[in-house]
């Protein structure tokens, strides 16, 4: 179910709405089934069980778990951290345990919070370190730097822990890869070229008189700059390959 916007009225029409059709309305089960709705029962009405009730409904008559109480659920989580568990929020709330997180969240205040009063070290299970936009923007152009694809699904899959961090603090990739100074454009639209395209690309550049420098590639012309890296190990080497032997820096000291 995807809905652009939500209302307080809106809310509670669904909840009946579901409610009259039979469906289970315990907190897990909308999480899974019904993520917006969900959602947006928190931001209105602070959580599932206010929203509930605001719908004229007993929530106690609904709820598949019991209530947790604190010492209960400092003793749940200390168990599932002995087991090795994955006691990262993402993992938590998503999983098996989401009643056991919404009901820390309730009792402490945070996830977080609620580790530390069991005595786990949150930064140790987190799944990624709390970057700042410096230090994922120097991450992002080092991964640019080395020809490393930017494009969102290549970064969700090899570099997760940078995408998650990206994502996070700048709300979207593509706002990090802007902050970073980099096009989005060139990197959304990359595609895979094969060695042959790259070097006629390169040819093609030559003959119209414009430089082959590093610099001036990774200006004006990322995408085939990432693409030569990745399929001939630098730059320098691509462009040999591709007849271009200049010496750029030699030439850029002679403008000195």
């Amino acid at each position: 179910m995807v809905r652009k916007s939500w209302s307080a009225e809106g809310i509670v029409n669904y909840i009946l709405y579901l409610h009259a059709k039979g469906e289970p309305l315990y907190s897990a089960y909308v999480q899974r089934e019904y993520g917006d709705l969900h959602r947006a029962a928190f931001r209105y009405f602070g959580n599932w069980e206010n929203a509930i009730e605001s719908a004229g409904l007993d929530y106690e008559k609904i709820r598949k778990r019991k209530r947790w109480a604190r010492e209960e659920i400092l003793k749940k989580i200390y168990e599932l951290y002995k087991k090795g568990e994955d006691l990262s929020w993402r993992k938590i709330s998503l999983g098996s345990y989401s009643a056991l997180g919404y009901a820390a969240i309730k009792k402490f205040g945070s996830w977080g919070k609620a580790l530390k009063v069991s005595g786990i070290d949150y930064s140790k299970i987190r799944r990624y370190k709390f970057w700042d936009k410096e230090e994922i923007k120097k991450e992002i152009l080092r991964c640019y730097s080395s020809g490393v694809s930017l494009n969102a699904k290549n970064i969700q899959k090899t570099y997760p822990k940078l995408y998650d961090a990206a994502t996070n603090r700048f709300s979207s990739w593509r706002r990090a890869i802007e902050y970073a100074g980099l096009n989005y454009y060139e990197i959304a639209v990359r595609i895979k070229r094969e060695p042959e395209e790259i070097l006629q690309e390169i040819k093609k550049i030559k003959e119209r008189g414009e430089s082959l420098s590093d610099t001036y590639m990774r200006k004006y012309y990322p995408a085939l700059h990432a693409s030569a890296c990745r399929a001939f190990g630098r730059w320098t080497y691509a462009r040999k390959v591709a007849g271009d032997s200049t010496n750029y820096r030699k030439i850029s000291a002679y403008s000195l």
